[in-house]
């Protein structure tokens, strides 16, 4: 697409600004991550910034540029998305989260799902855990540092401990996040029912109860007694292993 610059000062001002909305967007993904908020907001803040900004701005735009009258309206919208937009939305979660009262009790969350993503451009093999809660009915990912995954290899948890802060805006904000292991208390020699959930070819997934409450991992070695899916196994923490058994 061919155009022409018409005012060079206004043109330095349109593309400063998409600089700074641009870049802003990297603080608005960090600050998300500890921000309780439904999703469609943000994306209902950018765009309807850009639409009003567009509408605000269209006038000095076209001063700026010279393109056809489609064209000044499409670019237009997208100058507003990259800089207002974008910008607007680090202002709400900014002054949402730098200015949130004081830290509440912590609150425990059940985990209703488990994944994992890819660790930074050098380490890709240091995959961060990433668990999903509802969060008094919204849903929320929280990431995990790499210790945590590994650790999560071994040791059952199906709940994390919260420490939230009222944010300014009204939107909770993440002061502290926690996985509450649950199998790091059981001694060596415990004798464990489990329940088998799945196996493949190289790996098994199972878990044990103790006392009525639930654990899962890969450290169990004994399985001296099968009665359908359930097994009789002992616990050693000296000994991992995994086993692999068919199920048909």
């Amino acid at each position: 697409m061919k155009y022409k610059i018409l005012d060079h000062s206004l043109n330095r001002y349109f593309s400063f600004s998409v600089l700074v909305g641009t870049v802003s967007v990297l603080f608005v993904i960090m600050i998300f991550r500890k921000t309780i908020i439904p999703i469609w907001i943000l994306p209902s803040i950018i765009f309807g910034v850009a639409i009003v900004s567009a509408v605000l701005g269209y006038g000095a735009f076209t001063r700026t540029y010279l393109l056809s009258k489609a064209n000044g309206y499409i670019f237009c919208f997208l100058y507003a998305l990259l800089s207002y937009g974008f910008l607007a939305c680090f202002l709400f979660v900014f002054i949402n989260y730098y200015l949130a009262g004081i830290a509440q009790p912590a609150q425990v969350f059940k985990i209703v799902g488990q994944s994992s993503m890819s660790g930074p451009k050098r380490a890709r093999s240091q995959r961060k855990l990433l668990v999903d809660i509802n969060y008094h009915g919204i849903k929320k990912e929280l990431v995990f540092s790499y210790n945590d995954y590994k650790e999560s290899q071994h040791n059952y948890f199906n709940t994390v401990s919260l420490v939230t802060k009222k944010g300014f805006l009204g939107f909770d904000v993440i002061e502290s996040q926690k996985i509450n292991y649950q199998n790091a208390d059981l001694a060596d020699g415990t004798v464990l029912k489990v329940e088998l959930l799945s196996a493949s070819r190289w790996a098994m997934e199972y878990v044990y109860i103790v006392d009525s409450v639930s654990y899962t991992g890969y450290d169990t070695i004994e399985f001296p007694t099968e009665k359908g899916n359930l097994f009789l196994v002992k616990y050693n923490k000296q000994e991992p292993a995994i086993h692999t058994i068919k199920i048909d």
